[in-house]
């Protein structure tokens, strides 16, 4: 099962029994957060256990509905495992769609689940189909990884193999006093010229008063992209005012481009640090197009169309 971090997750140390299975721990997923294995062996596996049961290395916790963080593996080892005891990416489950936990849609969490390989080897005398050393492990989505180069759909892992090091975690929210309390979803993270839609949910509603939900949200959006390409942010209802993201990849950066409805003046810091338009573009008449060279941060608002783009990189925290 993938690794977890969430708000009122249990300790790490127990204190006392806890309820079993230990997996189905809630919690709205936390800022940030990645995790990382490095010069591990996973031997053996090849799809059942001495039970009959499904039995694979890579799966999803089936409770995960917020947020998975990204998984990065280095240097590891797979001896005798194959397709069927490699991986296995269960959907969201339709049960969260329901006005008490995710609204008319699922939680989208499961959707954006990175396994991202680099320096895999292979030992025994079974190998999966995909035996190469860098590649990356996404959900069978065919609007998001079926729009990806180089990628390979598994039917009996329910999944994507992406021969790419460039899949990452975009994780945005908003920041507005209203956060818990106002729909911004369904978002829509879209590219129009390889035709990804990503579309995303709030977290699920894990307040309980009594018998009743909170019927509170969080607004805080995990979402996989590839970089290296221009997408568009598109909300259901107005953007917040105040917003924050960041990225989490191997390599690469992204431009993000939001639309507004009306005008305003927007602010968009890096790190802390104020970043002014691009440079005014007398022949266009409008802030130049984004260089994608200046580094995290750069950005510009054209007034009319009223759109804000910004230049997103790795380890970056932009706010608006």
């Amino acid at each position: 099962m993938n690794f977890q971090n969430m708000n009122d997750a249990k300790g790490l140390m127990p204190t006392m029994a806890s309820a079993l299975p230990i997996y189905t721990s809630h919690g709205e997923g936390n800022w940030g957060g990645r995790v990382d294995v490095n010069n591990s062996k996973f031997s053996k596996f090849q799809g059942k256990s001495k039970c009959g049961e499904r039995s694979v290395i890579f799966e999803r916790n089936p409770d995960s509905s917020d947020k998975i963080p990204p998984h990065f593996f280095n240097d590891c080892i797979l001896e005798d495992v194959d397709d069927t005891g490699f991986a296995f990416l269960d959907k969201p489950d339709p049960k969260w769609a329901n006005v008490k936990d995710c609204g008319n849609f699922p939680c989208t969490a499961p959707n954006n689940l990175i396994f991202s390989f680099s320096g895999t080897t292979y030992e025994g005398t079974v190998s999966p189909s995909t035996a190469v050393e860098d590649f990356t492990i996404v959900p069978d989505e065919e609007t998001v990884a079926g729009t990806y180069p180089n990628c390979e759909r598994k039917e009996v892992q329910q999944a994507y193999v992406c021969q790419m090091d460039n899949i990452g975690m975009m994780m945005f929210e908003s920041l507005d006093d209203d956060a818990w309390d106002r729909a911004l979803q369904p978002i829509f993270l879209l590219n129009e010229e390889t035709g990804f839609n990503n579309t995303i949910n709030a977290m699920m509603d894990h307040i309980w008063d009594t018998f009743y939900t909170g019927q509170r949200r969080m607004a805080r959006f995990p979402t996989a992209l590839a970089t290296g390409q221009d997408y568009t942010l598109e909300f259901s209802s107005t953007p917040a005012k105040k917003m924050r993201f960041n990225l989490d990849a191997r390599t690469g950066g992204t431009k993000i481009k939001i639309p507004y409805p009306v005008a305003g003046s927007i602010q968009v810091t890096a790190d802390g640090k104020k970043k002014s338009y691009t440079p005014w573009d007398d022949t266009i008449g409008a802030s130049s197009p984004l260089t994608k060279t200046k580094g995290c941060g750069e950005n510009r608002f054209v007034g009319i169309l009223n759109f804000l783009e910004f230049w997103l990189e790795p380890g970056c925290l932009i706010e608006i």
